[in-house]
C-alpha cells in the first residue's frame, strides 16, 4: 500500500501570536467554513437571519458506521417487524406441514399393510419373510447343486 494523498490529521484554526499574546483565527478556516455544507435548520433565526439548509439531506444520510481493518463498511440490518413476522410464520408453517406429510405417509403405509393382512397376501411370520439376498443365495445354491449333479453323473 502506498502513501495516501489525503491528510487525515486534525489542525487547529487557532493561531497563537506569542509576541502580542493574542489568539487569532487562521485565514484558511473561515474560507473553508464558508464553502462547506451546512445544516443550520435547528439554529434560531435570532442567531442567523438566513439559515443555510442546503446540506441537511446529505448530512442526514451520513451515519456513523463501523469500519473493518480492510476498509469495508459494515452496517447493521434493520428490517421491518412485518418481514420478520412473515419469515417466522412461513418457517413455522413449513415445519408443521413437513410433520403432517410424514404423519400422512406413515398412515398410508399402515393402511396398506392392514389391507394386505386382511386380504391374506401378507404374512408376518418370520419363516415366510424372504429377503432379496436369501432368495438370491437359494437360487445360486440350486445352480451349484445342479452343476455338481451333472458332473457326478458323467
Amino acid at each position: 500500500h502506498g502513501v495516501s494523498l489525503v491528510d487525515r490529521s486534525c489542525y487547529t484554526c487557532k493561531d497563537y501570536n506569542y509576541d502580542e499574546g493574542e489568539v487569532e483565527t487562521r485565514e484558511i478556516c473561515p474560507d473553508i467554513y464558508d464553502v462547506s455544507g451546512k445544516c443550520e435548520a435547528k439554529i434560531s433565526t435570532d442567531v442567523i437571519a438566513y439559515p443555510n439548509e442546503n446540506a441537511c439531506n446529505y448530512i442526514d444520510g451520513i451515519k456513523v458506521l463501523k469500519h473493518s481493518a480492510n476498509g469495508v463498511v459494515y452496517r447493521p440490518y434493520h428490517g421491518t417487524k412485518g418481514a420478520a413476522l412473515a419469515i417466522a410464520f412461513f418457517a413455522t408453517l413449513f415445519i408443521v406441514l413437513a410433520f403432517y406429510v410424514c404423519n400422512l405417509r406413515s398412515r398410508v403405509r399402515l393402511a396398506k399393510k392392514r389391507a394386505a393382512l386382511a386380504a391374506g397376501a401378507y404374512s408376518t411370520s418370520p419363516k415366510s419373510k424372504k429377503g432379496f439376498f436369501k432368495t438370491l443365495k437359494k437360487k445360486l445354491s440350486f445352480r451349484r447343486n445342479k452343476k455338481k449333479d451333472k458332473e457326478a453323473s458323467l
